[in-house]
């Protein structure tokens, strides 16, 4: 089953001219070591993408670690992303590209629509969208604007 939020991004990736390929698509754990283990298939498969788009900040990171350690760049010969935006300062090593997600207002919302629901007012199932925010990292290999220019 894919998720939502996977048809999403390959719709959109399609609409761009960006093929994914099925084959290459892999679940697994939010953690480092899923991240890891993932490049490791990648790599047993000899299927290593151009970009690999993980569904987590500790994923990417685990990645990352999986390509440096067979001494694959980052952005150089692959592109790393995340998606989170939880691990800003993780490492001096990695400035990840990542999408910053509103995780205060997303407790908050949540808290609110428990209550609710506790409460008995909480009414049926709610899908609340709330706005994110690209950041820009060193490892997409995007260019990056200088923070002191003026537009």
């Amino acid at each position: 089953m894919r998720l939502p939020s996977e048809e999403g991004f390959t719709r959109t990736a399609e609409a761009h001219g960006i093929r994914s390929i099925a084959s290459h698509r892999i679940s697994t754990y939010l953690s480092e070591q899923g991240g890891y283990a993932a490049v490791e298939k990648l790599l047993a498969h000899k299927a290593l993408p151009r970009v690999i788009v993980c569904g987590s900040d500790a994923i990417a990171l685990g990645a990352i670690s999986a390509l440096r350690a067979h001494s694959i760049t980052v952005p150089g010969d692959v592109a790393v992303t995340g998606f989170d935006g939880l691990f800003p300062g993780a490492s001096p090593l990695v400035e990840l590209t990542t999408v910053n997600q509103p995780r205060r207002e997303m407790a908050e919302q949540a808290l609110e629509l428990l209550t609710r629901r506790i409460d008995g007012a909480g009414g049926s199932y709610q899908s609340v969208l709330r706005a994110h925010q690209l950041r820009i990292g060193i490892t997409c290999g995007c260019p990056r604007k200088d923070p002191t220019a003026t537009p």
